[in-house]
């Protein structure tokens, strides 16, 4: 407000909404990027779309309904499908617990 004004005053639950969903998204980064070194570019490929479709759907439903908030909530619900695809994608393919034991059995 201090900054931009009270015109902006409305808008400040949105963009507290939009902050978690932005929260979510720097956890998938790690992930995704790591699948992507690893040669899984075509499953993220799949998570994105799927992503995507997830989140325009949410749209077409919560929008009407809900206006601003449920175009964030909407972002947010996609990029936890998004985050939670790519942490078990990633956790399936590196096979983390085998590489623990490997360490410690040493």
């Amino acid at each position: 407000l201090f900054a931009l004004g009270g015109e902006y005053e409305r808008a400040i639950p949105v963009f507290h909404l939009l902050m978690i969903g932005v929260a979510i998204l720097t956890l998938n980064g790690p992930y995704a990027q790591s699948l992507i070194a690893m040669g899984f570019e075509k499953h993220i490929l799949y998570q994105v779309i799927a992503s995507a479709i997830a989140n325009l759907t949410l749209n077409f439903i919560l929008i009407p309904r809900y206006g601003i908030k449920g175009a964030a909530w909407s972002f947010i619900i996609a990029q936890f499908i998004a985050t939670l695809w790519v942490m078990i994608l990633f956790y399936r393919k590196y096979d983390i617990k085998r590489k623990v034991k490997l360490v410690y059995d040493r």
